[in-house]
């Protein structure tokens, strides 16, 4: 039982002796191989850089292997990159440095690049015939979701609800909203027009070996409204926007108003105006779509007619579009015309010959 004890205890001691042996040996060479991006995803290069406080790398033979294939090697050659598969893979690097006196230090990583797919959504107003994504602008409410493309080592594809989610405002850590599971990000009031905001997501894997990242930066737009035309005969349609000036003839007609991607379209926030005398609409369940009504004596005069959308609280987005309503061409020319012939007349009636003198 002793002479156990003593054969033991003589192993655990070869044994520590061994590794302090490795390790001080490792020390020695000073190596640090850096790689560059510190996450890559499929399709990455690999920028690699060797290090060394204690060894002479410049006299040294520097070999690179990718996969167990040498892909390169030189003395003094600290610098190599190569690019990592398109799909989701796994791919072994290696390097070997081996100095003047034939001593080898090599140094072994792998990499399981993953991806994660970085979108976002607004609660901006669209119209239904609108097929587009809501544009971001100043101060809407946006909210981000991260789709990760994580897969195990048999290949089946991770749920991403058992992945681990940091999430970053211009390179600053939110806190309350990263952790297990979190997979979306919410912002109330995107900075304004023209501040750029960054939005990056670093998801992992509970162990820490699959990771990924993924970043965008978001320039605001400037809240757009549009007015369109519609009638009986012209119902809504893309093309029949009015930019300046509606010319036209009917007495009932109505005009539509898309404030683009705003999320502040509600009745407190809507204004119309006709000659700048506030107008409210009678449906209130359509507050964007205003009916004019007129009668013949009406349609010679010009109406300036106004559409803001304006809110204390996300001011960036006050904006407003305005038109003039008008006859058509025809009809103004017809009154043109019909001045003319008044004027003749009266002309005529002003003038008197030598015969009209005569016979008074």
């Amino acid at each position: 039982m002793l002479k156990r004890f003593f054969i033991l205890l003589i192993l655990l001691f070869s044994i520590f002796f061994s590794a302090e042996a490795i390790s001080l040996k490792n020390a020695e060479w000073g190596i640090s191989i850096n790689t560059t991006p510190e996450t890559p995803k499929p399709g990455d290069y690999i920028f690699t850089k060797v290090k060394s406080y204690s060894t002479d790398l410049q006299n040294s033979l520097i070999q690179y292997f990718v996969n167990e294939k040498k892909e390169f090697e030189g003395i003094g050659e600290t610098y190599f990159g190569f690019k990592l598969p398109d799909s989701v893979q796994t791919t072994t690097f290696l390097v070997k440095v081996i100095n003047q006196n034939g001593k080898i230090y090599q140094e072994k990583k792998v990499f399981r690049p993953m991806n994660v797919d970085l979108v976002y959504e607004t609660d901006g107003y669209k119209p239904i015939f609108y097929k587009g994504k809501a544009e971001a602008v100043s101060q809407v409410k946006i909210k981000f979701y991260a789709f990760p493309d994580f897969y195990d080592n048999k290949g089946n594809l991770i749920n991403k609800k058992t992945l681990i989610y940091n999430w970053y405002v211009n390179d600053k850590k939110q806190e309350y909203s990263s952790g297990f599971g979190k997979d979306s990000f919410e912002i109330k009031k995107l900075p304004g027009f023209p501040l750029k905001t960054k939005i990056e997501v670093k998801v992992r894997s509970l162990d820490g070996k699959l990771s990924a990242v993924k970043a965008l930066k978001l320039e605001p737009n400037e809240p757009k409204i549009a007015l369109y035309y519609e009638d009986s005969i012209y119902p809504f349609n893309f093309k029949n926007i009015v930019k300046r000036i509606l010319k036209t003839d009917e007495l009932n007609f109505n005009i539509l108003a898309v404030p683009y991607f705003s999320d502040i379209v509600d009745i407190n926030s809507i204004i119309w105006e006709i000659n700048s005398n506030r107008i409210y609409v009678i449906d209130s369940s359509n507050i964007l779509k205003l009916t004019i009504n007129r009668n013949e004596k009406m349609l010679d005069k010009v109406f300036n007619l106004k559409f803001r959308i304006k809110d204390s609280k996300k001011f960036l987005q006050d904006s407003y579009a305005k038109i003039f309503i008008r006859p058509s061409d025809k009809r103004e020319q017809e009154k043109i015309e019909e001045i003319k012939k008044n004027e003749i007349n009266k002309n005529k009636s002003d003038t008197f010959t030598i015969d009209d003198f005569l016979n008074i």
